[in-house]
């Protein structure tokens, strides 16, 4: 797999042998024993773009990381509770309502 990737003018050094072998085995358990020659090269530059192993092929790429945050903050936040309005937050200089 590295001599296909460089040959197709990626770095040479982009990852480690280890990384590779994992990607490899990982495509081999989405494709099966015997995957096509494109199969292990889309797993790499999925890997290489988005430093994750590729979760089927075909799968679209993830949200940006700005909006993975967003929706984590998010999920944190509905997970607190409801703002209580008649108690104010503790946090010096917040002027919302303290959390359930």
């Amino acid at each position: 797999m590295e001599n296909l990737a460089a040959s197709l003018g990626f770095p040479k050094e982009g990852l480690s042998t280890g990384d590779l072998n994992s990607i490899l085995l990982w495509t081999q358990q989405l494709a099966g024993a015997d995957p096509s020659d494109d199969q292990p090269l889309h797993s790499y530059v999925y890997y290489l773009k988005f430093a994750a192993f590729l979760p089927s092929f075909g799968a679209a790429d993830p949200p940006p990381p700005d909006e993975i945050k967003q929706r984590v903050d998010r999920q944190f936040c509905e997970k607190l509770g409801f703002e209580r309005t008649d108690v104010a937050c503790c946090e010096v200089g917040c002027s919302r309502g303290a959390v359930a």
